[in-house]
């Protein structure tokens, strides 16, 4: 009885002394190395813990960091940071292991080879709590996290921030999935996908949001300053989308490729992002789906299309809803080829587009409005609602267009006068009242080309001109025109072909007849001539594009 009682008492110490041990405290690089090689010999099926304290310096993992140990769960948490030491992935997860992060940060280092975290075939990696991946810059693909065919999932506050690489600056997937529940993906930098990049691969995002993160330019220009869809699917059923930049070309919040399918839906938002070219909130060359009170709104665009630029399938259904987005052709949605199409009780609201289509702009392809979608609000030189170009085709079975005819806040505003609800540009037709659901596009009196008032100049006209040898600028915004010359702002009253009428913010409100042509040759300049004004430092001659280019 002593006897067996004796060697109890031995095998419990032996246990204690660490034979079999499941939890570690990492304090340095020995406990780090300690607590990696006791999980690699420790056997399948376990659950481990290690505990990070402080900042620890460790070498990266030139094969799976926890070796070949399959069935393991093991729980990193603390309040410390585990930084790599070298070049490589600090964390390589292998088959059939499972990897917890809690609170902890990960991080890179700058001119790195590879990933933080590389994520293999039939593996999972969590990220709980304020746990964080950050400050890695790569010259490969994925800057924070890369998915090799395993599962990455981020909940609570978790964040992946400040990374960069050729391609998917915050995560690249390869393949695999990525859930997003909560937490976010912010500040991350690369030439396609600066925050997460879908190269063959499945992204839900359920919560939280991808934030302030740029598509910078590359030798193939760049895009999806959020998020780039190759292949597979982006599912968006919450969170937000918002503040990334393509700071090159396409898509400021999303890119969609040929091969790519993006689906927004439970009040999921693409708001505030923006693109130097096409689609400040999203560029769609694959296939797009809105319903479920989605939204995208407040994007803004330096060329055309402020919300959504499609080239392929393109659907509004349920309540979904394109609002405050500003690009020079489409400020909500510009149409470049395939299908757009307003379903249910969608809207299309509050948009503008200076030059042409302030809703909706059709340039190629087809724009189908049923139900009872509407279009309000939105605001453009020609076409405020919608813009007809000489290839688009229109097809309106249900829907309303607001035109001038309704309140003002609905009212969609034509500046020149021609299209307040739709302008169609292969027959100069246009219609300023408001289109409701009765009414065929294609019918006899559709376009009804009631007489066109213009309530401000074309955009053509907007900036800063100056002549050679003169010293003063002239400055036209859409409503006024100013000389530098004199302390006197003159406001747009009427137009009648290239004769414009203004009138002086002075008390005796003298009028000024000019005629102001846009010439587009090889340097754009406005060539006014007339009435210059009493006392005016004569502004009949030719205005090039600058205020300083002349002088």
């Amino acid at each position: 009885m002593k006897t067996g009682l004796i060697l109890t008492v031995l095998l419990a110490g032996v246990s204690a002394l660490g034979f079999s041990q499941t939890a570690f405290t990492v304090r340095n690089t020995a406990t780090w190395i300690e607590a990696v090689n006791g999980i690699r010999n420790g056997g399948n099926d376990q659950e481990y813990k290690i505990t990070v304290t402080g900042t620890v310096s460790v070498p990266a993992s030139a094969e799976s960091t926890f070796g070949t140990v399959t069935g393991v769960t093991i729980n990193m948490e603390g309040s410390g940071t585990i930084s790599l030491s070298n070049n490589g992935n600090l964390l390589s997860i292998g088959a059939g292991q499972t990897i917890i992060a809690k609170d902890l940060t990960l991080k890179g280092r700058d001119n790195n080879n590879r990933a933080v975290v590389f994520i293999q075939d039939q593996c999972i990696f969590r990220m709980e709590g304020k746990a964080s991946v950050t400050g890695n810059k790569t010259r490969g693909e994925g800057g924070g996290v890369y998915i090799n065919g395993g599962t990455f999932i981020m909940q609570d506050n978790a964040s992946v921030s400040g990374n960069s690489s050729e391609d998917g600056g915050g995560i690249f997937i390869n393949s695999g999935t990525f859930t997003m529940r909560g937490g976010t993906v912010s500040d991350n930098i690369a030439g396609w996908g600066g925050g997460v990049l879908i190269n063959n691969g499945t992204f839900t995002m359920q919560g939280g949001s991808v934030s302030s993160n740029t598509a910078a330019a590359n030798a193939d220009n760049g895009g999806g300053g959020g998020v780039y869809v190759g292949k597979n699917t982006f599912i968006m059923e919450g969170g937000t989308i918002s503040g990334n930049i393509a700071s090159s070309r396409y898509g400021g919040g999303v890119y969609i490729s040929s091969e790519g399918t993006f689906t927004m839906q439970g009040s999921a938002t693409v708001s505030g992002n923006k693109a130097n070219g096409e689609g400040g909130g999203v560029f769609n060359g694959g296939t797009f789906t809105m319903k479920d009170k989605a939204s995208v709104s407040g994007n803004t665009s330096n060329s055309a299309a402020g919300g959504v630029h499609t080239k392929k399938t393109f659907a509004m259904q349920d309540n979904a809803s394109m609002s405050g987005n500003t690009g020079n052709w489409g400020g909500g949605v510009l149409v470049n080829s395939g299908t757009f199409a307003m379903q249910d009780s969608v809207s299309v609201s509050g948009n503008n587009a200076p030059f042409g289509g302030g809703g909706v702009y059709v340039h190629e392809g087809t724009f189908t409005l049923q139900g009872s979608a509407s279009i309000s609000g939105n605001t453009s030189y020609k076409g405020g609602g919608v813009y007809i170009g000489p290839k688009g085709i229109f097809t309106k079975t249900g829907g309303t267009i607001s035109g001038d005819d309704t309140e003002q806040r609905l009212k969609n505003t034509a500046v020149s006068g021609k299209g307040f609800a739709v302008y169609e540009d292969k027959n100069k037709g246009w219609r300023n009242s408001g289109a409701g659901s009765t009414i065929n596009p294609g019918s006899y009196g559709f376009w009804l080309n009631e007489e066109a008032v213009a309530t401000g100049f074309p955009p053509e006209f907007i900036g800063v001109w100056s002549r050679y040898e003169f010293k003063n600028t002239l400055t036209f915004t859409s409503t006024t025109a100013k000389s530098s010359s004199r302390d006197v702002t003159w406001k747009f009253i009427s137009s009648s072909g290239d004769t414009y009428t203004l009138e002086a913010n002075t008390a005796a409100k003298t009028k000024l007849t000019l005629t102001i042509k846009y010439i587009d040759v090889r340097y754009s300049y406005l060539e006014i001539s007339g009435d210059s004004g009493t006392g005016e430092n004569n502004w009949n001659g030719e205005w090039y594009e600058g205020a300083e280019r002349y002088k």
